[in-house]
C-alpha cells in the first residue's frame, strides 16, 4: 500500500525543507542575539531594592525589565535586583498581584521602588483576538484563567483542566477513556450542529487537546459577540485564546516538573451475586424444567465481580522540562513532555510526546521576528471513540450482564463460558490489536516592524501538517459457538492533512489632548486546508505472526471488502477585519469590531458574510460621586451587542450530492443492466453560515482596596438561520436520500453569570476563594419540522425530543401512575373475568360499541401502571410527554488557595445543578436480555407467589420466594421496553476535583545547591462525588456529530460509557 503520496510529493518537500530550514534559523539566532548583547555600549549598572508599598516588606521575584527590550532581571530573596541600562532607558517592574510600575532611569545607579498591590490584576494585560487591551479597559465579556491555576491540576489534557473554571463555561467530561476529549458549551447550547468553541493558539487556529497544559501562559475565554465578533464567521460558539509561554531576558532558567498516580473507577455499578442471579434464572424457566447450567443449590455457588476484572488499577505519569532565557536581543523557551496513561481497562492506554520551541529575536530597533515550532505525537491503542458511545460495541454492556457465577479464565488459561448467553467481555477486550498514531506539525512565524511611533505592521504565517496512521489485525479465535471469529481481517488506514494560515495587521494607538486615547487595528486572514483518507482491508491472511503481518499476502484475492477506499475534502476561507478601541480619560470606553468572512463552502451569492459588534464601558468609580466611597475600589458597567457566525459545513455543501445506488439502474441496447448515479440530496444554493446575535450586559466590582471583586453578566444568545434538513417529497428529485439542507431553525438563550473572589496577600497566612456560577435556559425558536426525535438505547427508541418552545434534546417518554398502587399492578386490584382471562379493571379504559376497553388489558400484578396523560383510555404515542432536560440549570466551580511559611493547599470543587440523566444503563440491567446480569436491587423485584421446582434427585425446593412489598416490576420484558420517568435521574453533582497539598523548601537550603526552587506535592483528583444519580458517573455529554450524526440531539443519554476515574498522585517542581 502506497501511504506516502503526500510526501513525496513536491509540495510536501518544499514545505518540510522550508520548515528545516526555519528550525535551524529558530536555534541559531538566540545565539546571534547573545553575541549582540557583547556590543553594548553606553550601560551602566543600575541596583535597587522592591518592596510592598503597605506593609513596606521586601518582594522576591519582582520583574524588571528594561522597557521595549527583553533585558530584565528578577529580585532575589531581599527584594534586590541589579540591571544593566543607560540613562535614556525606562524600568518596568511587574509582579503578580501588583500594579505595573515604570521608573526612568535618569542618570541614577540606586532606584528603589514599592509597589501597589493590585489583588485582582486590573492593570494585567489580556489578549482579546489580535491584539491585548488592559483587564480594566474590556467591555466585553472575558473570562481569564492564569497557568498557575491550570498547574494545580495534574491533566493530561488542557480542556480537562478547563471544567468549572469560568462562568458559563460548561465542560463535560465524555468518559474517563485516556486521551479522549470533552464536551464544550459557552453560553448554552445554540446549535443542533455542535457546540465546540473556536480555539486560538498563540494568533491561529489550533486543537486545545495537542497542548501540554505546562506550556500554556494564559488562557481567555470570549464568551459575548461583542469581544468574538472579530473572529466572524467561526465565533458563533464563543472562542478560546491560548497564549503559550515565551524567554525573558536573564540567566537560563531550567524547571521541571513530574508527577505519577494510581487511577482507578470512580465507582462501579452493585450487581446481584451468583446466588440472586441464578434465582432470578429459576424464575424465567420457572414453567419448564430445570436447563442446562442452572444450579439447584445457588447457595454454594461464588461469585465473581467482573467490574474488578475489567476496571484495574493503572498508572498514570507525565514528566516536563522547560528551559528558558534571553538578552536585550533575544529570548527563547525549549520544552518538552511526556505523558502515559495505562488506562483502567486492558488495551486503552495512551501516550503522548510534545516538543516546543518558542523565540523571539529583535532584529533591530524596529523589527521584531519570532517564531514558535511544536511537534506533538500520540498513541492510543483498543476502540475508537465511537465504538466507547455506541450500544452495542461497547464492551461495557457485556461487562455489566455476564454470568456471576463464571471465572474469568479456567485453570488452562481459556476464556471462561457461560452456560446462559452471556458473552465474556475479556474476549472483546483481550482480542483487540489497534493501535492509532497520530504525528502533527505546527509552525508559527511571526515578524513585527514598528513603522513610526504608535504604528506597527505585523505579518504572520502558520502551517500545520498531522499524520495519522491506524492499524488493526483482527485475529481468529474461538471462545464459544456462538462467540468466534473464522476468517481473520487486517485493516490499515492514513489520514493527511495539510493547511496554512496568513494574517497581515496594522495597529495604530494614539492619545490626543491627553484625554482622548484611540487603538485602530485593521488586518486580513487567509486559510486553506487539504486532507484525505485512504483505507484498506485485507482478508485470511497467510500468517498471523505480528512481526510478519504487514509483509505477507492475503488468501482471499475475490472478496470485494478488500477493495481500497478513500476519501478528500478541501477548502479555503478569507477575511477582513477591524476595531476600534476609544476611551475618555480612562473613564468611557468605546469599541466597534467589524468582520467580512468568505467560504468556499457556500455558493457564489452568500459565500461573504459581515459580523460587527459594539460595546461600552463606563468605569464609574473613577468619577468624583464615587472616588470618596472608600469601600468601592473599582467599578465598571459594560453593555454590547454583536453577531459571530458558527458552523459551517466542510466540503461543498451547497452543491447536490450524488451516489452510486442499485435504484438507478439503466440499460445498454435493452440487454445490459447497469448501476447509475444519481442526486442523493437537492442541492441549495442559498446554504449560509447560521447567525448568532447576542447582548451583554455586565457588571465589575472589587472592594476594600481590592480584597474582594465581584463580576456579573447576562446576556440574551439567539441562533437564527439554523442548519438543518427539511423534510421534501422524493418527487422533488431524490429517491432514498438526504433532505436538502436549509438556514431555518433558531435556538435561543438566556442566562446570567456571576464570579465572586476574594484575596488575602498579607500576613504568613494568604490565600483566596473563587467562586463562579451560572445559568441559561435553552429555548427552540423555531424548527424547519414540528419537532425532531432522536436516540436510542436498545428498545428506548427515541430518546430525545427537540421540539419549538422547549429546551433542545429533552426527554421523551411514558410517565409512571405512581398514585395507585405505587406504580404497579398489585394483587389486590379488583378483577374482571373475560372467558380464561382475569383482567385488572382500576385502569383507564375507553368504550367501544358499549364494551370497556382497558388500556393495559394484560397487565397482570406486578406489572407497570402508565398514566393515560389524554384522557383516552388508551396509553399510546399521545401519552408521551417531556421528562425534563439534560441542560443543567446551574453549573459552579470554586476553589480555595492557602499558602502558609512555605506549605501551600488547594481545593478545586465543580458540579452541576438540576439536569437530568437518562440513565441507559437500567436499559441491560433490568430488561430481560437472555439470562444476562441485572442490577442489585433487581433481586427485589415482584413476585407473585413461592416458585417450587424439583432438585436433581426429584425433592421439591423454593427456587424463588414469594415478594409482593416492592415497587419494581416483575420479571417481563414489558415492563422496560418503554422509555418513562422510572429511567430519568437526577444528575446534579458536586465533586472535589482537586485536592493537592504542597511543601516549597526553604530558599536558605536550596540556594546551597544552586536550586531556586523545590516543590513537592501529593493530592487527589476527582476524591469524592456527592449525586443521587446511580449511574458510574453524572458526566454524560452527547453523542458528537460526525461520530452519531445526531450530536447535541442526544444530549445526557449515559450508555456506561469508559468510566471516569479517579486518582492519587505525587510529585515534585524543581527550578535551577
Amino acid at each position: 500500500m502506497k501511504e506516502n503520496l503526500l510526501m513525496n510529493s513536491p509540495f510536501f518537500r518544499r514545505i518540510a525543507t522550508m520548515m528545516a530550514f526555519l528550525i535551524m534559523l529558530c536555534l541559531m539566532l538566540p545565539g546571534i542575539g547573545y553575541a549582540n548583547a557583547n556590543a553594548l555600549q553606553g550601560k551602566k549598572t543600575v541596583s535597587g531594592i522592591v518592596t510592598d508599598q503597605k506593609s513596606s516588606t521586601t518582594l522576591p521575584g519582582v520583574t524588571v525589565v528594561v522597557k521595549g527590550t527583553t533585558v530584565g532581571a528578577i529580585t532575589d530573596i531581599d527584594g534586590k535586583y541589579s540591571i544593566v541600562a543607560s540613562d535614556k532607558d525606562v524600568l518596568e517592574f511587574t509582579f503578580v498581584g501588583y500594579s505595573k510600575k515604570t521608573v526612568p532611569v535618569n542618570g541614577q545607579s540606586s532606584i528603589n521602588v514599592s509597589l501597589v498591590e493590585d489583588v485582582f490584576g486590573l492593570d494585567e494585560v489580556v489578549v482579546t483576538g489580535y491584539g491585548v487591551q488592559k483587564k480594566s479597559d474590556l467591555t466585553g465579556a472575558v473570562s481569564s484563567i492564569s497557568s498557575e491555576t491550570l498547574n494545580k491540576m495534574p491533566v493530561a489534557t488542557l480542556d480537562q483542566a478547563l471544567q468549572g473554571q469560568a462562568a458559563g463555561v460548561n465542560i463535560t467530561q465524555k468518559s474517563g477513556r485516556p486521551g479522549e476529549a470533552v464536551d464544550i458549551q459557552i453560553r448554552g447550547v445554540s446549535s443542533i450542529n455542535g457546540t465546540q468553541p473556536l480555539v486560538i493558539i498563540d494568533g491561529v487556529a489550533g486543537d486545545i487537546n495537542l497542548l501540554n497544559p505546562a506550556d500554556i501562559a494564559s488562557i481567555e475565554v470570549l464568551k459575548d459577540a461583542s469581544s468574538a465578533a472579530i473572529y466572524g464567521a467561526t465565533g458563533g460558539n464563543g472562542v478560546i485564546l491560548v497564549t503559550t509561554k515565551k524567554g525573558s531576558s536573564g540567566k537560563v532558567t531550567t524547571s521541571i516538573n513530574a508527577y505519577r498516580g494510581i487511577e482507578s473507577s470512580i465507582g462501579k455499578l452493585e450487581l446481584m451475586n451468583a446466588q440472586e442471579y441464578m434465582a432470578m434464572n429459576e424464575e424465567v424457566d420457572y414453567k419448564g424444567k430445570i436447563v442446562a447450567g442452572i444450579n439447584s443449590r445457588p447457595d454454594t455457588l461464588e461469585t465473581f465481580d467482573w467490574q474488578e476484572y475489567v476496571f484495574e488499577p493503572a498508572m498514570s505519569q507525565n514528566y516536563d522540562v522547560a528551559i528558558s532565557g534571553g538578552n536585550e536581543y533575544s529570548s527563547f523557551m525549549i520544552s518538552s513532555s511526556y505523558s502515559d496513561q495505562e488506562g483502567i481497562i486492558r488495551n486503552s492506554d495512551y501516550q503522548r510526546f510534545t516538543f516546543r520551541i518558542n523565540t523571539e529575536q529583535k532584529l533591530s530597533k524596529r523589527l521584531t521576528f519570532d517564531q514558535k515550532i511544536s511537534f506533538v505525537s500520540t498513541t492510543a491503542n483498543g476502540l475508537e471513540e465511537w465504538k466507547w458511545h455506541q450500544y452495542y460495541f461497547n464492551p461495557l454492556y457485556a461487562t455489566m450482564i455476564m454470568d456471576p457465577t463464571v471465572k474469568p479464565y479456567d485453570s488452562e488459561g481459556n476464556w471462561g463460558k457461560s452456560n446462559f448467553s452471556t458473552v465474556n467481555p475479556l474476549v472483546n477486550l483481550d482480542m483487540i490489536d489497534k493501535v492509532m498514531k497520530d504525528n502533527t506539525f505546527e509552525g508559527n512565524f511571526g515578524l513585527k516592524v514598528n513603522i513610526l511611533k504608535g504604528l506597527d505592521f505585523s505579518t504572520r504565517f502558520s502551517g500545520r501538517l498531522g499524520f495519522s496512521d491506524d492499524k488493526e489485525y483482527q485475529g481468529l479465535y474461538f471462545a464459544t459457538p456462538t462467540d468466534n471469529r473464522t476468517t481473520d481481517k487486517l485493516i490499515q488506514s492514513m489520514d493527511r492533512n495539510i493547511s496554512w494560515t496568513t494574517q497581515n495587521i496594522l495597529n495604530y494607538q494614539t492619545t490626543i489632548a491627553d484625554a482622548h486615547n484611540i487603538s485602530l487595528m485593521v488586518g486580513m486572514e487567509a486559510n486553506k486546508w487539504k486532507t484525505y483518507d485512504i483505507t484498506g482491508t485485507r482478508l485470511n491472511m497467510s500468517s498471523s505472526d505480528p512481526w510478519m503481518l504487514y509483509f505477507v499476502k492475503s488468501t482471499n484475492s475475490t472478496d470485494l471488502a478488500q477493495l481500497v477506499t478513500g476519501t478528500g475534502k478541501t477548502g479555503a476561507t478569507a477575511a477582513y477585519f477591524g476595531r476600534i478601541n476609544y476611551d475618555y480619560k480612562g473613564k468611557y470606553l468605546l469599541t466597534v469590531n467589524v468582520r467580512r468572512d468568505g467560504s468556499s463552502s457556500f455558493g457564489p451569492k452568500y459565500r461573504w458574510g459581515n459580523f460587527p459588534s459594539v460595546s461600552l464601558g463606563w468605569k464609574f468609580s473613577e468619577e468624583e460621586f464615587i472616588k470618596n466611597i472608600d469601600a468601592i475600589s473599582f467599578g465598571k458597567l459594560r453593555v454590547g451587542y454583536g453577531q459571530t457566525g458558527a458552523n459551517a459545513k466542510s466540503g461543498f455543501p451547497f452543491l447536490s450530492n450524488v451516489e452510486s445506488n442499485v435504484w438507478f439502474r439503466y440499460s445498454v441496447d435493452n440487454e445490459y443492466s447497469q448501476t447509475g448515479t444519481g442526486p442523493y440530496q437537492i442541492a441549495n444554493p442559498e446554504v449560509r453560515w447560521e447567525s448568532v446575535n447576542m447582548t451583554n450586559l455586565g457588571l465589575d466590582l472589587a472592594f476594600f482596596d481590592n480584597r474582594l471583586a465581584i463580576t456579573t453578566d447576562v446576556f440574551n444568545k439567539v441562533n437564527e438561520g439554523m442548519l438543518m434538513l427539511r423534510e421534501v417529497p422524493a418527487t422533488a428529485g431524490t429517491f432514498n436520500g438526504s433532505d436538502p439542507e436549509v438556514n431555518f431553525g433558531s435556538i435561543k438563550n438566556m442566562g446570567y453569570e456571576i464570579t465572586i473572589t476574594g484575596r488575602k496577600k498579607e500576613g504568613e497566612l494568604r490565600g483566596s476563594i473563587d467562586l463562579n456560577l451560572s445559568g441559561v435556559r435553552n429555548e427552540v425558536l423555531e424548527l424547519a419540522s414540528d419537532s425532531m426525535l432522536a436516540g436510542r438505547v436498545h428498545t428506548l427508541s427515541p430518546t430525545n425530543l427537540t421540539c419549538i418552545g422547549q429546551p433542545v434534546a429533552q426527554f421523551y417518554g411514558f410517565k409512571v401512575d405512581y398514585s395507585v398502587g405505587n406504580g404497579l399492578f398489585r394483587e389486590t386490584d379488583p378483577v374482571e373475568t373475560s372467558g380464561a382471562r382475569s383482567i385488572i379493571t382500576n385502569q383507564p379504559y375507553r368504550e367501544v360499541d358499549g364494551k370497556k376497553i382497558y388500556a393495559q388489558a394484560k397487565a397482570v400484578p406486578g406489572d407497570r401502571r402508565y398514566k393515560d396523560l389524554n384522557g383516552d383510555g388508551q396509553i399510546n404515542d399521545k401519552d408521551k410527554v417531556n421528562l425534563g432536560s439534560p441542560l443543567p440549570k446551574l453549573t459552579y466551580g470554586f476553589s480555595i488557595n492557602l499558602e502558609y511559611k512555605g506549605f501551600d493547599l488547594s481545593a478545586f470543587f465543580n458540579g452541576t445543578l438540576g439536569n437530568k440523566i437518562l440513565n441507559g444503563t437500567k436499559q441491560y440491567t433490568y430488561y430481560l436480555q437472555g439470562y444476562g446480569n441485572k442490577l442489585k436491587e433487581y433481586a427485589d423485584r415482584y413476585v407473585e407467589k413461592d416458585i417450587i421446582k424439583l432438585d436433581p434427585d426429584g425433592n421439591e425446593y423454593v427456587a424463588v420466594k414469594q415478594n409482593i412489598d416492592t415497587d419494581i416490576p416483575r420479571n417481563n420484558a414489558d415492563n422496560y421496553n418503554k422509555l418513562t420517568d422510572w429511567h430519568i435521574e437526577d444528575g446534579s453533582y458536586l465533586r472535589l476535583k482537586n485536592l493537592v497539598v504542597g511543601y516549597t523548601l526553604p530558599n536558605s537550603l536550596t540556594s546551597k545547591i544552586n536550586i531556586q526552587k523545590i516543590r513537592i506535592y501529593g493530592g487527589a483528583k476527582n476524591l469524592f462525588t456527592l449525586t443521587k444519580y446511580k449511574g458510574l458517573s453524572p458526566d454524560v455529554a452527547g453523542k458528537q456529530p460526525e461520530q452519531a450524526g445526531m450530536g447535541v440531539l442526544e444530549l445526557g443519554v449515559d450508555l456506561g460509557v469508559y468510566p471516569v476515574t479517579q486518582m492519587f498522585y505525587f510529585g515534585a517542581n524543581i527550578v535551577f
